[in-house]
């Protein structure tokens, strides 16, 4: 019984396998190139007549711009790119790494739906009057950095309902696009939505040929290094990004930074003079005292001469018994040309004694040694840091390094755009414009 069942699921297993097709990306891109990227196609092809394919590895169509749908694949083993296509969906097809669609059908289909939610929070915002309060600080930015825009770019006062009718024709837009990606793209139908496509896009692009704009078409986005972001969405500035700030917001802005370019780039970007000018000086002679008070303390020989000696006790009890001697002969004074040779020979051994002490070193010279040495080093640092592994990055002073380039740098730093900033004066209040991209 088992076996009938084993024999039987392998059967089942072969005959449902029967009506698809592995197939090598190789294979789809001749195809491809045969057929003009019509896809579609290959199931025309005698090997594949009526099978589903399975593309083994990773399959990249991005040259092929005219495909408009992968056909009877339903699987791709591998990555999957199909950007630059006209391809709509991917429904129904199985992938198993990455999938790129950059500028396809399905990414602006994508895009529009997003566009579309973008604009209407914006028109929500425009009908509700949420920005009309120009003494609320954001409100005021927001203005201050339409004004600059209006200026930069003269633009027009938005007519009224204009963005309703734009909104109505980007949401009728979505919808077809997506009606249409649901079709065969050789079907009647399919060529009759390409048609009502491109005309709603021809009634958005008369709409928007005017330079017409309001501060709503300004997208809250956040902030930069703590001051309000916003993409404008102006006909002449589409999709640039801008921050803004009063002056005290722009230099609290500015610190916070420096402080994120320090901590990320640490000191590969600062030239060594920087570094330098910004060590820690005090944690670095710290540690150097640490390192040679104790080494000098541990292996004084290898630090001191022998005249930084003190005498040992042996030697001491030898001199105090030597000036004893001496001491008796003086009191003796006889003129004997004996004692007065061995007064001399007193003198000489006590001096003898004193030019070679055998005590501990003394704690001055220790103290004078370590000092001395402390001073070499903080005036020699990089043979310091060769000597421990360490390296001067180690003791950058972060707060120090931050101050210097607060005060000797340029608030356009900020701006990864052009390193540079505008300002604008609006509600006789001063305000900094920097762009972001």
């Amino acid at each position: 019984m088992n076996l009938l069942k084993t024999i039987h699921k392998i059967l089942k297993e072969e005959t449902e396998g029967d009506d698809i097709v592995k197939v090598t990306p190789d294979d789809i891109y001749h195809y491809a190139k045969i057929m003009s990227g019509n896809l579609q196609g290959l199931s025309k092809v005698p090997a594949y007549r009526g099978k589903k394919l399975v593309v083994v590895g990773k399959l990249d169509l991005s040259d092929f711009p005219k495909v408009k749908n992968l056909g009877p694949i339903i699987e791709v083993t591998g990555g999957l790119d199909i950007s630059d296509t006209e391809i709509a969906s991917l429904e129904g097809v199985k992938t198993h790494g990455y999938v790129r669609d950059y500028n396809s059908k399905m990414y602006r289909i994508r895009i529009t739906k997003i566009e579309a939610e973008i604009r209407a929070k914006a028109q929500s915002r425009r009908e509700s009057g949420e920005w009309d309060d120009i003494t609320d600080g954001y409100n005021a930015k927001a203005r201050a950095l339409f004004e600059y825009l209006k200026g930069r770019d003269d633009l027009q006062d938005r007519p009224e309902n204009l963005q309703e009718k734009i909104d109505e024709l980007e949401d009728r837009k979505s919808q077809l696009e997506q009606m249409q990606a649901q079709l065969d793209d050789n079907s009647e139908e399919y060529d009759r939505l390409e048609g009502q496509i491109a005309a709603v896009e021809t009634e958005i692009e008369e709409l928007n040929d005017g330079k017409f704009g309001d501060v709503y078409d300004l997208i809250p986005d956040g902030n930069m290094y703590g001051l309000a972001s916003f993409q404008s969405k102006l006909p002449e500035s589409l999709n640039e990004e801008y921050f803004i700030g009063t002056e005290r917001e722009v230099e609290r802005a500015f610190e916070d930074y420096w402080e994120q370019y320090v901590n990320d780039v640490g000191v590969e970007g600062f030239s060594e003079w920087v570094i330098k000018d910004n060590l820690d000086e005090d944690r670095l002679r710290s540690d150097i005292e640490d390192v040679y008070e104790n080494d000098i303390r541990d292996n004084p020989e290898s630090y001191l001469d022998e005249s930084d000696r003190e005498l040992s006790s042996s030697q001491e009890e030898e001199i105090q018994r030597l000036e004893r001697e001496k001491d008796e002969l003086e009191e003796l004074n006889d003129g004997n040309e004996e004692t007065t040779d061995r007064i001399s020979e007193i003198e000489s051994e006590i001096e003898e004694i004193n030019d070679s002490p055998e005590g501990d070193f003394k704690e001055e010279a220790i103290e004078y040694k370590i000092a001395d040495t402390v001073d070499y080093y903080m005036n020699n640092y990089d043979e310091y840091f060769s000597n421990m592994g360490s390296s001067i990055g180690d003791y950058l002073d972060k707060d120090s390094l931050v101050e210097y380039l607060v005060n000797n740098e340029d608030y356009g730093q900020m701006s990864s755009y052009d390193s540079s900033y505008d300002t604008e004066r609006f509600n006789d209040k001063l305000y900094y414009i920097f762009r972001h991209n």
